[in-house]
């Protein structure tokens, strides 16, 4: 299995990805992760994880955490 992550899930661009790497033939699991409240119950990756904003000291920090947490491949 591989385990892909997709910034601002629940977004345009994050949701069209997701669903484009749904109907690849490849076993996947899709980690989302998404820094606005109200967008991330659009996500339809398999896991969303809350991230600050992009502009915040800790982004960085939190995205590794969540690379390292998930075991992230892509």
């Amino acid at each position: 299995m591989l385990n892909i992550l997709v910034t601002g899930a629940g977004g345009k661009i994050g949701v069209s990805m997701t669903r484009a790497l749904e109907q690849w033939e490849r076993e996947t699991r899709i980690i989302g992760t998404e820094a606005d409240q109200y967008y991330t119950y659009l996500s339809e990756a398999d896991q969303t994880c809350s991230v600050p904003m992009a502009d915040a000291e800790s982004y960085a920090d939190r995205l590794k955490e969540v690379v390292q947490s998930e075991l992230i491949d892509v």
